[in-house]
């Protein structure tokens, strides 16, 4: 129970111990219908009852490759891929680490459907050495997945580098 809270706008987390992993929020519902932005809007002297945390386990996992055709990224950059889900249900949004060989594995999935997408980071401040036209390419890059079992097919995708005429 939270008593006192002034009226006005409040972002409802949710935060987990570390070691509960694959437990994620899904969405809020309040009087069964579904809350947008994690949020809930109280009013003066409002008493707030009906509040439902929906959350889901993830136990599954993805494998994927990329391959890289066209200019190779500076070695002092890192790729992430970032997994979210088409529902836009909350708390779905998480990137990964792809490694040296191009591999990627991501855990803790639900089932569902998925959006995988993909950021350069720089390793180091001011790193980000790679053209505008290059880093649109891979922002652009964009693969629809459904994760449904445990059998998961790998997933291979093309980040094409190569400089556009």
């Amino acid at each position: 129970m939270v008593q006192g809270l002034p009226p006005g706008r409040f972002r409802i987390d949710f935060m987990l111990n570390p070691e509960v992993l694959g437990l994620s929020l899904i969405r809020i519902e309040r009087d069964g219908v579904s809350l947008p932005g994690y949020g809930i809007e109280i009013s003066d002297g409002e008493q707030v009852s009906n509040l439902r945390l929906i959350t889901a386990y993830g136990a599954l996992s993805l494998r994927g490759e990329i391959k890289i055709i066209g200019e190779t990224p500076p070695p002092d950059l890192t790729l992430l891929v970032i997994a979210s889900r088409m529902d836009n249900t909350a708390g779905t949004l998480r990137a990964y680490y792809v490694d040296a060989r191009n591999h990627f594995l991501i855990d803790h999935l639900s089932p569902g459907e998925y959006e995988l997408r993909f950021i350069f980071r720089g390793n180091q401040p001011g790193t980000l050495m790679m053209s505008p036209q290059l880093l649109k390419k891979v922002m652009e890059l964009r693969q629809k997945v459904v994760v449904g079992g445990n059998n998961q097919p790998p997933v291979t995708m093309t980040i094409d580098l190569s400089r556009a005429n």
